[in-house]
């Protein structure tokens, strides 16, 4: 073996020692920075010290506090807390909020990273504007629906005339379900709207809503009567043929009289049947 062969072979080990000196170096280094950042991350002063719920009512604030409080519990790879002010997991309770709580039309969410470290939940809870109600086992069984024809929370059974009342449509879990379209709904609450205001001395209030299928409404009236409508013919031009029924002094000595509408039939275009009783 010749002296250069010996030198190289020295040369290469050489190499090779200071290369695996230099991976251990740079492993020692990256496990420095992953350590430190962990310990950073779990310093106290970076975590989440409070959830606040936020709200012009307070019915909720325990229940979101609380849920919002275990989804913030635990921890990342059993080492990060889920508190941390730059980690929290807010898509995750933004989940929770929107599948666990159909009473809450939106939210925010804010982190005051700086100062108290609050996590501050804004909430605008739905409000009701009738009840959906159905019968389960021959007992009624309603729930509050509000002015986009959603349906959000369980309510007690009011009588008749208190809150509109829908039924039909739905088939299943009815909450958070949809009753119809919104844009159809809030033509509906603009028409009974209409029609209570201008029929309210003449027994047409309307105090209910069945729509079980196609376009057919029956609209179920104070003294116990129907108003029949169909959404093809347009509640706008609806609304006007039952001003001018209301506006005939035939129909308004029947009902002065003493007697009561049994139905209006107002589904077809520039015309409206009716029968008192």
């Amino acid at each position: 073996m010749s002296i250069r062969t010996l030198r190289s072979k020295k040369l290469r080990k050489k190499k090779k020692k200071v290369l695996q000196w230099k991976l251990g170096v740079f492993c020692l280094l990256i496990l420095a920075i992953v350590f430190g950042c962990i310990y950073v991350l779990r310093l106290n002063y970076l975590q989440i010290q409070e959830v606040y719920v936020e709200g012009e009512y307070t019915s909720l604030s325990t229940r979101v506090s609380e849920d919002v409080g275990s989804v913030l519990e635990g921890k990342y790879l059993w080492l990060i807390p889920k508190t941390n002010i730059f980690l929290y997991p807010k898509s995750n309770i933004e989940d929770a909020l929107s599948l666990n709580y159909p009473e809450i039309e939106k939210y925010s969410i804010e982190l005051d990273i700086f100062h108290t470290k609050t996590l501050k939940i804004t909430v605008k809870e739905r409000q009701e504007i009738g009840v959906w109600c159905r019968y389960v086992s021959e007992k009624e069984e309603c729930y509050f629906i509000d002015n986009s024809g959603y349906v959000f929370e369980k309510s007690p059974n009011y009588s008749d005339g208190v809150l509109m009342k829908y039924s039909g449509r739905i088939q299943g879990e009815p909450l958070g379900a949809q009753y119809v379209p919104r844009e159809t709904f809030q033509k509906i609450i603009s028409f009974v709207n209409a029609v209570n205001a201008k029929s309210d001395a003449y027994m047409l209030r309307i105090t209910g809503l069945n729509f079980e299928k196609d376009s057919n409404l029956t609209f179920r009236l104070q003294n116990g009567g129907s108003l029949f409508v169909d959404l093809n013919t347009g509640l706008t031009q609806t609304f006007e043929n039952v001003s001018i029924l209301l506006s005939q002094d035939s129909f308004l000595y029947e009902i002065e009289d003493g007697s009561f509408i049994d139905y209006v039939d107002a589904r077809l275009p520039g015309k409206v049947f009716y029968k008192v009783q």
